[in-house]
Order: structure tokens, then C-alpha cells, then sequence
């Protein structure tokens, strides 16, 4: 009981987040879906972070731990090396070039760079998120829909009505600000919960020794290198947790993060956020990979290895703490779905309803239009997310899509000159119908068990040199990538220009 009233609150306080911001995000379009540029670096990297993992860290790392154990922690370090890249590398110049053509989203950005008057990269790119992202916001509900069962006893379909909700009306309310604001409680949230319930239980088992020996009653192969995994099958399950950063470079949520930060001039915040998403990443992978192991051990074989965390929650952690632990868990997940669900609003409403179909429109026709949006996506994926599933096979098949797409695209926008609009078009398309043929089709069977992110982000670079090489790039390509080195120019750590 002391644990619901504990999670209750902790709701009631997002949409109060959510209430708080509303007037500050109404004065414009920019405001609603990017807060005008102005986010504090470390608000820009823990948001970053806790939008980028989700139910990854509280669900579906622990869940891997408990079938495969401190192999699977792969799967995380990659992503924190993801995270460094993205501060280190991408993100003032993702920002110089945000602020120098005025973009509030990513395909602003590409049609911005290509003067595409005829806005097809504008509508391809966005289509390619809300459907990519459909999906991602689909898997955070499925995860709801088991941490309300677990807490309140609710059947699955209502737990996903209630999370869902909640997000959508602070999301709604307070847009970008209240969605970043509460990216980071809830990601000191989830810190706190990833670190604190497997020390505990730890602890409370008796030790590294008991829970190793438990664990390898259940599974000898647990500690194993690979797991259960023998010849081919071990490279290959090596080979697609080392890629799973990748897409991280190319997540159009993620890089709104980039895009909207106010430090960006200063190379010693970049540096810090950069320092920042690498840490939280490596460590949080350690102890929630070993909360698996810990719940393996505990029950002796779990029917949801994905609910390991609740497992240790209910055998070692006293109620009046578990309701602050549920909040974390929950928390990973709201966090990642509010993320998407403005971006892919934004999409809807910014991209192709104020940009293609009607660009006399008011900001205040833009920002009701994003709120109805909201809505209408959160109706979409409580129906995808009825069907249930596992959060990591969802999260895992919409994060290949989005990093096949975008991953080459965005990098070649910044750094190519010779960069065309049809190679970026033709490139994204081809990612986008490679990753599902690959998952539908279940082609990796064929390759050893490689996953879809290394061959369909190869495939769609690939794609996207050959097209820009046979077309013609804009005429101020030229003068455009001088006005960026300007803007980029390093003088004593400093970057001059937007």
C-alpha cells in the first residue's frame, strides 16, 4: 500500500511539472517543441540520456542479464560510447546549424540544408519518424502496462490506459520544457533505483558468492562468455551488442537534445555532457545486467524475465522505499515515451502541416495542432501496445529503423558537401525498407544472427554516397559549408557564430 501511495505521487508531481510550464512554452513554436534553444547543458545531457535508454535500463537490460548474463552488459557500454560521440562530436555543430537556419526539428534541418522547395525530404524524413516512432512509444506502453499490473494489481490494457495518459497531459501541457524538466527527475530517478535495488539484494542474498552460485544452478551457462552461444553465434551476438550504439547517433529525439542546448559555445560543457552520457551508461548497464542475474538467482527461473527489478523490489526492498524505486522504473519508461510523442507531434503538426500545407499558420494554430497530435498518437499506440510483447524486441526493432534512416543521413548533412536532397531521400528510404524486410522477413537467420542495425545502416549509406554522387547538390553548398566552419571556428574553447 505504502509503495502505490509512494508511485501515486510521484505521478500526480509530473502532470504538476507539466501545469507549471504551460504558459512558458505557449509563446511560440520554437518554445512548444525546442524551449527556444535555451536549455542548461547538464538538463540537455541527463534529459539526453534518460530519454535515449527507457525501459532499456529498468526492464530490458535486467531482463537480458537474467538470460544471458554479463555478456549482455555489451549492449550498454556500446550505447555509452554512443552517448560520448554525440556530445563530443555532433552536438555543437547539430546546434550552429539548428540556430543558423532557424529548424526547430530534424527534417527542418535536412530540407533547411537542401532548400528543398519541393518539401519532399521534409515529408520522407517525417513520415520515417512518426512511424518508426509509433512503434518505439508502442514498447514504453507494453512496459507500462507491467509495472501497473505489478504495483496495483490492474489488468495489462488498464496500466496502459493510466501511464499513457498521465504522459500525454503533462507532455501536452507543458510541452518541451515540461517534457525536458521531467526527463530529469525521472533520471535521477532512475540512477538511484538502478543503483540502489541490486546493492540491496545483493547484500541480502549473501553475498557475490551465493548469487553466482544460485545463478549457475539455474543456467551453467550464466557466466559463460556468450552465454549458451557456441561457434559463429558468439561473434555474432558480440558483434550486434558492440553496434547497438550506432543508432543512438541518428535517434531524432536524442538529437532535439543536441539542437536545444544554450552552452553550446562552450567546449567544456560539451565535454562534460559528454563525460556525463559515457558514465551514467557504463555503470547503470553493470548493475542492472546484475539485477537480472540477482532475480535469476533469487526465483530460480522467472516466466518474465523483464520484471527482475520488481522481483528484488518485492523480496528485499521495504514498501515505504519501493514506491520511490517503482517511480524510478516507471520513469525510464515515461521519459523515453513523452520524448517521442512531442517529437513525432512536432512532426505532424510543425514539419508538415506549418512547413508544406499551411506556412501562414499561426503559432497558436501550431502549438493546438501539436496538442491535438498528442493525443491522437497516444489513442494509436494504446491500441499497438494492447497486443503486448517484449520491450527490448520493440525498442530494439524501432531503434535499428530510426538509426538505419538517420544515422547517415545526419552525419553526411554536417560534414558532406556533395551531399544531395535525393541521396538523403533515396538513402532513408532504403534504410527504412531494409530494416523491416530484414525483421519480417527474419533475415538474420541467414547471416548468423547478425541483427539489422550494421547491414541496413551500411546499405543505406551506401545507397546515399551513390544517389549524391549522380545528382547535383544545391548551389550554396559551397558558401554554406564556409558559413559552418565559421560558425564551428574553436577561439580559446569558445565557438563563434549562432
Amino acid at each position: 500500500m505504502l509503495a502505490a501511495v509512494g508511485l501515486i505521487a510521484y505521478l500526480i508531481l509530473m502532470v504538476g511539472i507539466g501545469i507549471y510550464y504551460k504558459k512558458k512554452s505557449e509563446g511560440s513554436v520554437g518554445a512548444f517543441l525546442i524551449g527556444e534553444r535555451k536549455l542548461p547543458w547538464w538538463w540537455g545531457a541527463i534529459s539526453e540520456r534518460a530519454s535515449a535508454m527507457s525501459g532499456w535500463w529498468t526492464l530490458g537490460f535486467p531482463g537480458m542479464g537474467a538470460s544471458g548474463g554479463p555478456t549482455n552488459m555489451f549492449w550498454g557500454w556500446s550505447c555509452s560510447v554512443g552517448a560520448f560521440l554525440n556530445w563530443h562530436t555532433l552536438s555543437r555543430r547539430l546546434r550552429k546549424l539548428s540556430g543558423y537556419y532557424n529548424a526547430n526539428t530534424i527534417p527542418d534541418l535536412f530540407s533547411s540544408r537542401f532548400r528543398d522547395k519541393s518539401n519532399v525530404v521534409r515529408i520522407v524524413s517525417s513520415a520515417i519518424i512518426i512511424v518508426f516512432m509509433t512503434t518505439y512509444m508502442t514498447s514504453q506502453l507494453v512496459g507500462m502496462g507491467k509495472t501497473f499490473g505489478i504495483v496495483f494489481g490492474w489488468e495489462y490494457s488498464t496500466g496502459i490506459i493510466v501511464g499513457m495518459v498521465i504522459t500525454m497531459l503533462y507532455t501536452m501541457l507543458g510541452g518541451y520544457l515540461a517534457v525536458v524538466a521531467t526527463d530529469v527527475i525521472q533520471g535521477f530517478l532512475m540512477m538511484f533505483t538502478m543503483f540502489l535495488v541490486p546493492v540491496i539484494a545483493l547484500i541480502a542474498m549473501g553475498g557475490p558468492g551465493v548469487m553466482a552460485a544460485n545463478a549457475s544452478a539455474v543456467n551453467p551457462n550464466i557466466f559463460r562468455f556468450g552465454g549458451s552461444a557456441t561457434g559463429f553465434a558468439v561473434a555474432a551476438g558480440i558483434i550486434n551488442a558492440i553496434s547497438n550504439g550506432i543508432p543512438l547517433l541518428g535517434q531524432p529525439h536524442v538529437i532535439n537534445r543536441l539542437m536545444s542546448v544554450k552552452d553550446v559555445d562552450n567546449m567544456k560543457n560539451n565535454r562534460r555532457s559528454a563525460i556525463l552520457g559515457f558514465t551514467s551508461d557504463f555503470f547503470v548497464t553493470i548493475f542492472a545486467i546484475t539485477a537480472g542475474i540477482l532475480a535469476l538467482a533469487m526465483t530460480g527461473g522467472m516466466k518474465d524475465n523483464e520484471l527482475s527489478i520488481f522481483y528484488l523490489c518485492q523480496a528485499y526492498i521495504p514498501d515505504i522505499l519501493a514506491g520511490i524505486l517503482y517511480a524510478g522504473i516507471l520513469a525510464a519508461i515515461m521519459s523515453t515515451a513523452n520524448s517521442m510523442l512531442l517529437s513525432a507531434a512536432g512532426e505532424i503538426s510543425e514539419t508538415i502541416y506549418h512547413r508544406v500545407i499551411n506556412p501562414k499558420a499561426s503559432d497558436k494554430t501550431v502549438v493546438l495542432l501539436t496538442r491535438i497530435s498528442i493525443v491522437v498518437l497516444t489513442l494509436i499506440v494504446c491500441y499497438g501496445a494492447l497486443k503486448g510483447g517484449s520491450v527490448f524486441t520493440l525498442t530494439l526493432y524501432a531503434w535499428n529503423g530510426l538509426g538505419a534512416c538517420f544515422v547517415p543521413a545526419v552525419i553526411a548533412l554536417i560534414y558532406w558537401k556533395r551531399y544531395t536532397k535525393w541521396g538523403c531521400v533515396v538513402g532513408m528510404l532504403t534504410g527504412m525498407g531494409a530494416v523491416i524486410a530484414y525483421t519480417k522477413l527474419g533475415l538474420s537467420a541467414y547471416l548468423g544472427g547478425i541483427n539489422a542495425c550494421i547491414p541496413c545502416t551500411l546499405l543505406s549509406a551506401v545507397v546515399m554516397v551513390i544517389v549524391s554522387l549522380c545528382t547535383t547538390p544545391p548551389k550554396e553548398a559551397e558558401e554554406d559549408f564556409e558559413i559552418y566552419d565559421m560558425l564551428c571556428e574553436d577561439t580559446d574553447g569558445k565557438a563563434k557564430g549562432v
